[in-house]
């Protein structure tokens, strides 16, 4: 397997939403140049009812 940025011959290999296969080094969006962007973290708060006591 090559990197696609790099062009490096690895045995692990890290596969991208953009498509690409990445090295360990490369394999960050924004080492190579990502072209999809990340999509947003969505929190969602959780909050628990109140127990009566016995």
């Amino acid at each position: 397997m090559k990197c696609a940025c790099c062009k490096k011959k690895s045995h692990l290999e890290f596969k991208c939403k953009c498509g690409g296969v990445y090295c360990m080094v490369c394999r960050m969006p924004e080492v190579h140049s990502c072209t999809v962007k990340p999509e947003p973290v969505k929190l969602v708060k959780v909050v628990a009812e109140k127990v009566e006591k016995i």
